[in-house]
């Protein structure tokens, strides 16, 4: 299987593009992910690197660069991004996305785009069976916008660009997000019956349904099909259909647990026929019963979100909009108060108060204001002027149509310019922050871009874990003494793996036993001195089989790699990788120990027989007691194994003992574990080495020498110390 860079343009909000990540990273593949969201959330873990603008901004060119990636996913009709309550606008939004992101894919010479349409398109044609070759006839909206995305993907390809085009549609997929905001009838449906609520279900339509797992299984086999033409419409055709009310029905009995469910007798007829379907071998895994069933009792599980209503919206807009004329004329009020209050008084002669109430509110407030504020102000010098003169004749008074032309000449002058200046200070404001969001798109590329080259860097000749370097590690090997190999062996794997825990075991196929031999750490060594094999089932079937045991689902008290290193067809080492950073638990770090183990089969192979040849080089007769050379011999193996931090034993001394020799070394031969040592000294005195052991873990076997009247002492050692200086200690 080829791994190819995947872009996938939908929002997290959607539980089919959540689902679609999660898959194509299941396959090996890097994910990407292009997002309209406006409001941030928390990224996949199945993703590689996501990015969030508009489809329409220019920032995608910039990604589409950064990404060069090898296919690219637009989810469209199944982008729960798009709120096509908003009609017109948001289908002019749609049509912009999509031209842009194809435009751009077609530029970085992306191989495959895929876009996902719906079997909707075809909402108003008559035909009888609907296939590939039949023109769709939208009949809403929102349909009309995804079959133009349609129109402007196939049409591309008379631009001679190498991307092979494809059109998914798709019937409406239903499935589980963590958020009751999927768009589809079967969301609305289970949303009514769970809120004890009454929907009005149209009798007529038949709706096709699919279930989450099988849409995305049938995208994934589309975007891995080979495609000889340069464009292509693909049907995705479920077996069955149903209508609203036999949904309704079936979710009510959900609902009720009666035991008796079916949907028998209530299935329609599939209007749509598909040859493509056929070609890609795929089929429906979930029947409509099956499907529907998982889906309610997940879905009544799930929280009701608190969305404001539409009404409480529509109040707080109309109070936006009213609010500057409010305050007009709660303002007049308190100037008409005040003139009525103080009208005999001096000041009035020089200084005319509604000019200033007027040149106020349209400074403050704007032109459509201020004109409210002139009326009322006219209304209010009339009511004075009838207040001291009950004729007519203030009707026929120029100097007060002089005095109209004057404060309606101010106040449209001065409000025009208010609003002109705040239209230049909005536009700079928007502008501004134009300019802020791009460098902010920038950056954001740019960090991600950084992110990724990290990554990848790490794959370089020159970084540390590079198979050039890898291999100049593990030749040294072959330079070490035979008695280091496998302790140095841990610390390699450890480093390169970058992994503080890492144990090396040798594994005996007779008993099926694995015994540690080296570790890195203590919680390495706290996993086990000593088990099965066949305790890691998993584990072993894939080093049975020469192949790396990866961790994938995180379980408890696995290692997170597993390799072994062979002789022949024998398995003689495991290697156990008990922890790691999440991130680095990837394919590239799965092949990286495929190689290491490969690279350390030969050094391993010889440490085994050198250790073996020593182990069996002399015994004393009739005895499974070491004799001094080769006891010596050994001594210094684990001596040089404690130096390097990579193991721990404990030597025991006989200081005292009740028979003949012979009875000592068969009385200590009962009482050690098979990968512990016997032997004597130059002087005849009888040691006890313990592998894997510290002071506190001899316990046990001092005891036992004491119940059987042997008396055995530690002996202090320094780490570092040959087994001639150990010994040599023990002597003063």
């Amino acid at each position: 299987m080829i791994v190819i860079k995947v872009l996938v343009c939908g929002s997290y909000k959607g539980a089919f593009q959540v689902k679609l990540c999660q898959r194509l990273k299941k396959e090996k593949h890097e994910v990407f992910v292009l997002s309209n969201d406006s409001v941030e959330v928390k990224k996949l873990s199945s993703v590689f690197q996501e990015y969030r603008f508009p489809y329409e901004s220019e920032s995608v060119m910039n990604v589409m660069t950064s990404v060069s990636p090898d296919a690219v996913i637009f989810c469209g009709a199944l982008d729960a991004s798009f709120d096509w309550r908003k009609g017109v606008s948001k289908s002019v939004e749609y049509v912009a996305g999509i031209m842009n992101v194809m435009t751009c894919a077609a530029a970085v010479n992306t191989e495959k785009f895929l876009y996902l349409s719906s079997l909707g398109v075809f909402s108003g044609n008559t035909e009888k069976s609907l296939t590939e070759a039949v023109a769709p006839v939208p009949a809403t909206q929102q349909e009309k916008a995804i079959l133009q995305g349609e129109k402007i993907c196939l049409s591309s390809s008379a631009d001679k660009t190498n991307t092979k085009i494809s059109v998914v549609r798709m019937p409406q997929v239903y499935g589980i997000s963590e958020k009751r905001t999927e768009n589809c009838v079967c969301n609305e449906i289970a949303d009514a019956i769970c809120d004890g609520k009454k929907m009005e279900l149209n009798q007529s339509e038949v709706c096709h349904l699919m279930y989450l797992d099988d849409a995305v299984d049938a995208v994934y086999k589309v975007i891995t099909a080979k495609q000889d033409e340069a464009q292509k419409v693909y049907h995705i055709v479920p077996q069955t259909a149903v209508r609203q009310e036999a949904i309704s029905d079936y979710f009510e009995n959900l609902k009720k647990e009666e035991k008796t469910l079916s949907l028998e007798g209530k299935e329609e007829k599939v209007r749509f026929a598909s040859a493509t379907q056929k070609e890609l071998g795929f089929s429906e895994k979930y029947t409509l019963e099956e499907g529907l069933a998982a889906f309610f009792k997940q879905y009544a599980q799930l929280p009701k979100e608190k969305a404001e209503t539409s009404k409480k919206k529509q109040v707080k807009e109309q109070r936006k909009l009213f609010r500057p004329i409010f305050e007009t004329i709660l303002a007049f009020i308190f100037v008409q108060l005040f003139i009525t209050f103080t009208g005999d008084a001096a000041f009035h002669n020089v200084i005319d108060v509604y000019l200033i109430y007027v040149l106020v509110v349209a400074v403050v407030l704007g032109a459509v204001p201020s004109t409210l504020a002139v009326i009322l102000s006219i209304i209010g010098k009339y009511y004075m002027l009838f207040l001291t003169n009950h004729t007519v004749s203030v009707f026929t008074d120029y100097t007060n149509y002089l005095w109209i032309l004057q404060i309606f000449s101010l106040a449209v002058l001065t409000g025009y310019l208010k609003d002109w200046y705040a239209r230049s200070v909005g536009e700079m404001k928007r502008e501004n922050d134009y300019l802020k969001k791009e460098i902010d798109s920038l950056k954001s590329i740019n960090d991600s871009n950084v992110e990724v080259k990290d990554v990848f860097e790490k794959r370089l000749v020159n970084y540390k874990d590079s198979y050039a370097k890898v291999y100049d590690i593990i030749s040294q090997l072959d330079d070490l003494e035979s008695k280091s190999i496998l302790f140095k062996a841990a610390r390699v794997v450890a480093d390169v793996m970058e992994s503080k825990d890492v144990a090396v075991y040798t594994y005996e196929a007779k008993s099926g036993f694995c015994r540690l031999m080296a570790s890195t750490s203590e919680l390495a060594r706290e996993k086990g001195k000593s088990f099965r094999l066949s305790d890691y089932a998993e584990v072993m079937e894939k080093l049975n089989n020469k192949q790396i045991y990866m961790n994938r689902n995180f379980e408890e008290n696995m290692p997170m790699f597993a390799a072994g290193t062979y002789n022949g067809d024998t398995l003689e080492v495991v290697i156990m990788v008990w922890s790691m950073e999440l991130v680095n638990v990837s394919l590239h770090q799965s092949n990286l120990l495929t190689m290491l183990t490969k690279l350390m089969e030969r050094s391993t192979t010889r440490a085994l027989r050198y250790m073996e040849s020593v182990k069996n080089s002399t015994y004393i007769a009739g005895t499974n007691v070491m004799e001094s050379k080769a006891f010596c011999s050994m001594l210094d193996i684990y001596c040089a194994g404690e130096a390097e931090g990579v193991l721990e034993y404990t030597l025991l001394e006989v200081t005292a003992h009740e028979g003949e020799n012979e009875a000592l070394y068969d009385g200590l031969s009962h009482m050690t574990r098979g990968t512990d040592y016997l032997g004597v000294d130059a002087d005849g005195k009888v040691y006890i080495l313990l592998t894997n052991s510290n002071e506190k873990d001899s316990a046990w076997v001092i005891k036992r020498c004491e119940e059987r009247g042997i008396k055995t002492k530690i002996i202090k050692k320094n780490k570092g110390k040959t087994a001639e200086e150990v010994f040599s200690d023990c002597r003063f």
